[in-house]
């Protein structure tokens, strides 16, 4: 967080959401431990190590994956050089390929029949993750009237399916617990690493916004901002 976003930011969770939202799943931080990954690697068949100290898989491809990311996104870039150095401790190479903003949209396209031409790619959720847990069901529900699932992330579970469908018709408390469930989903399931969250720096006159809330995280240039203060 220091390195990357000099402070002005917070951790990734498993679970996709931001901490400071009222459905955060309680914990589902990041746990750093390359010790237990090699471990978890071994028990899984990845034992050989070349000799740059790369692992292979147990029919004998290089542990190496390639990862899209924008060159419009200097931090994104800093960030998966950062994590290259920490995966490697594990016998895991990861790759930054740099691409402009049109190829990243094009090699990550996909349809049900054609794979997409990528590892990984790094991309930037919106803010509406703060308060709106729908997001969840929009980026890794499979195909359908609102989802993307397998055409961007590549991600399809049934179960997760099931439960993201009802609850965006759930009353409160039922839906809060269902949005739980779907968080612990994801952790178990690994479709993607939240890297950060980072906050919004702006400048603007504070006579012009006296008296209206901020937005955690994102200051007051959103149009959750306009709301007045209670």
């Amino acid at each position: 967080m220091k390195t990357v976003l000099l402070g002005h930011g917070l951790p990734g969770r498993d679970g996709l959401l931001h901490s400071q939202s009222s459905l955060a799943l309680p914990g589902g931080s990041h746990a750093y431990d390359p010790k237990r990954a090699a471990d978890l690697l071994i028990a899984a068949g990845f034992t050989k190590l070349d000799q740059d100290g790369i692992r292979s898989t147990p029919d004998g491809r290089r542990m190496e994956v390639s990862i899209l990311v924008s060159s419009f996104e200097p931090q994104a870039l800093r960030a998966i050089q950062l994590a290259a150095q920490q995966a490697r401790t594990a016998g895991i190479k990861l790759v930054p390929e740099i691409v402009d903003p049109a190829t990243m949209r094009q090699r990550r396209e996909a349809t049900i029949a054609k794979a997409p031409v990528y590892d990984a790619y790094v991309p930037t959720f919106e803010a509406h993750f703060h308060v709106d847990p729908d997001g969840l069901y929009y980026f890794f529900h499979s195909p359908g009237p609102k989802g993307f699932g397998v055409v961007i992330t590549g991600y399809s579970n049934p179960r997760f399916d099931d439960i993201a469908q009802r609850a965006t018709t759930a009353d409160p408390k039922p839906r809060k617990e269902m949005i739980y469930e779907l968080q612990r989903i994801l952790a178990e399931d690994v479709p993607m690493m939240v890297l950060y969250y980072p906050d919004g720096i702006y400048a603007y006159r504070p006579s012009a916004y006296d008296g209206w809330v901020a937005d955690p995280g994102h200051g007051i240039f959103t149009k959750r901002s306009f709301l007045p203060a209670q």
